[in-house]
């Protein structure tokens, strides 16, 4: 422990000059730093202008008593000692010196051993109690810092389970595009030959209606037989046309990225989209489609294809975090000062908090106060934007979620390049 007496500090408050005299010269050869003051006054402006460790104030002051001085003194500070000069040794001045946390008495006649062992004992306590103030306020610093670096790494840790989570719904989902391929391929080779059956089919109920009037067949009957039929085999194709469809959409999602640069209409890729999205929206949210013509893009079709997915998954997501189930997505392609723009709005709730729109789209984004951020659907996305040379932008707040997407359309003669490149 620090000795007092390296820098106590000690107010003598006297009247008296030979005592005031008396304990300056003691004080100052044991070591201690001394102030002097005659008057009430003078002390207390003098505490009011320093830090004292210690004040020593004779019990009776002109005009004011000790007390009032120890009283200003521990307003000040409360942990600074306060020792009063008397000869009174009543009851009533030791009851009242202990409601006025008096440190101790120094009896007159003042003597040199006892006032020092006193003093020493009372700066002794005044220092203890500071260095365990001290203690406590650095333990309590370290714990408040203790805290936050367990909040942090418990952040982290739930980031980190978060993103594991995530890495591993995209692995599934690439599993997903790989089975989704397969069995695309294998509906695609039947619904090949059906097409072209029910084709001869219709042609065939129309040769086999001509044959049945040229044989005197009733021609009323032969008619409405001819149109039921022909509606049967209508509904046929139309269900086999779907389907065609569906495979067409589900091989342009799934296949192979081979970074092949080819001219992408935006617009008909987000209408081929929509096949594959629309079910998964029912008795969540009404879709709304804008889908304006627009200039093709240069890239490769497989990585905007998957981004364009990866913008409405992520709308579907921020409304499935909402109870309500009046919610709207819209999905809408037009241009805007000579670049592609696409927009991709729902009324869920905010994704980002405000100010953290742009972090949004980073990896690990926790979402501010929400409980769970994008997930990776926009970094995917945005990630895939930058490497055709666009820009991705995410607006929020309690009305629901913006993101915009703008990307410049492919150079004036770029589909010439590309028909004349060998290879293709």
């Amino acid at each position: 422990m620090i000795s007092p007496a390296m820098d106590a500090r000690i107010l003598v408050v006297d009247d008296a000059p030979t005592i005031r005299r008396f304990l300056e010269l003691l004080l100052v050869e044991a070591g201690y730093a001394v102030d002097l003051a005659e008057t009430a006054e003078d002390a207390i402006a003098k505490i009011a202008a320093a830090d004292y460790d210690l004040v020593i104030v004779d019990k009776n002051l002109e005009g004011q008593d000790g007390f009032a001085v120890c009283r200003a003194a521990r307003e000040k500070e409360d942990n600074t000692a306060c020792m009063l000069v008397t000869a009174d040794q009543s009851v009533a001045s030791a009851a009242r010196a202990v409601d006025e946390q008096i440190s101790a008495y120094l009896l007159k006649p003042l003597r040199r051993d006892p006032v020092l062992r006193k003093v020493r004992q009372a700066l002794e306590r005044v220092f203890l109690v500071r260095e365990r103030e001290e203690a406590r306020a650095e333990l309590q610093t370290a714990k408040e810092a203790l805290e936050k670096r367990s909040a942090a790494l418990q952040h982290t840790l739930d980031q980190l389970v978060e993103t594991q989570h995530r890495l591993t719904e995209s692995e599934k989902q690439v599993s997903l595009g790989m089975l989704a391929a397969g069995v695309a391929h294998e509906i695609n080779n039947p619904a090949c030959f059906i097409l072209p059956n029910l084709d001869y089919l219709k042609r065939s109920l129309e040769r086999l209606a001509e044959q049945a009037r040229e044989a005197g067949a009733d021609d009323g009957d032969i008619t409405e037989e001819h149109e039921r039929a022909d509606r049967m085999v209508d509904r046929c194709l139309e269900g086999v046309n779907r389907i065609v469809e569906v495979v067409q959409t589900l091989q342009l999602f799934s296949r192979r990225d081979d970074g092949a640069q080819e001219l992408v209409d935006l617009a008909s890729l987000c209408r081929s989209l929509l096949d594959l999205v629309t079910h998964e929206l029912d008795g969540r949210a009404q879709l709304s489609v804008n889908l304006q013509p627009v200039r093709p893009v240069l890239g490769s079709a497989a990585q905007l294809s998957q981004a364009v997915l990866d913008l409405v998954l992520n709308a579907r997501r921020s409304v499935m975090r909402s109870e309500s189930e009046a919610h709207t997505i819209s999905l809408s392609t037009s241009m805007v000062d000579d670049k592609v723009r696409l927009v991709v709005t729902d009324t869920g709730p905010p994704l980002a908090a405000a100010g953290e729109h742009s972090a949004a789209l980073e990896p690990f984004y926790g979402g501010g106060s929400l409980t769970e951020g994008p997930g990776l659907h926009l970094t995917l996305a945005r990630e895939v934007i930058d490497r055709h040379g666009g820009e991705l932008s995410l607006s929020s707040d309690e009305r629901g979620n913006r993101l915009e997407a703008i990307l410049p359309p492919a150079p004036d003669g770029t589909r010439a390049a590309l028909v004349d490149k060998p290879g293709r």
